[in-house]
């Protein structure tokens, strides 16, 4: 092998790859997340009598509703039931709480 080939870089990714996919998918639920959090504060903090506060809250419900197409639900322990391998509270991906014995329903 030539030792300019050898030195080169890697060709880009493309959506094709899957480890491109995984990045890219982690980056948009990250997000998503940061957006929920966002609007429960705004939801929760907000006036009842503020219609961006209902607005704030319909867009939170609709973040949950996309995280939840990806396979994701929100973890909220019991006070009783903090252990080590427990996740924190948050978004955390259903399979993991259903393999810990954690999803209800």
């Amino acid at each position: 092998m030539h030792v300019m080939q050898a030195l080169s870089p890697r060709p880009s990714a493309t959506a094709a790859d899957p480890g491109y996919q995984l990045i890219h998918q982690a980056a948009d639920i990250a997000r998503l997340e940061e957006k929920h959090s966002q609007l429960d504060e705004l939801c929760r903090g907000g006036s009842g009598q503020d219609p961006r506060t209902l607005q704030a809250c319909t867009y939170r419900e609709d973040t949950a509703a996309e995280l939840k197409k990806l396979g994701y639900c929100y973890y909220q322990p019991a006070a009783d039931a903090v252990r080590s391998d427990y996740p924190s509270e948050g978004w955390t991906l259903c399979s993991e709480l259903q393999r810990l014995g954690l999803l209800q329903g």
